[in-house]
């Protein structure tokens, strides 16, 4: 799925503590689009957003749709 990108999602990347600001507008991206999850290998980057529990690496992912 294919999240939409608005001018608001760019600008609240921008402010972000994520430091990888790429990473940043994805994240926001995914958030605004009301997705489940924010998948990446590089959890570290994410830890200091309102919602880390919504992001999880691939792995996670997986046992979490094995569980289910």
């Amino acid at each position: 799925m294919v999240g939409h990108f608005k001018k608001s999602t760019f600008l609240k990347a921008m402010i972000s503590p994520i430091n990888d600001k790429e990473d940043a507008v994805q994240y926001f991206t995914a958030m605004e689009g009301e997705f489940d999850f924010f998948l990446t290998r590089n959890k570290k980057d994410y830890k200091l957003i309102s919602e880390p529990q919504r992001v999880i690496t691939p792995t996670e992912f997986i046992f979490l749709q094995e569980k289910a």
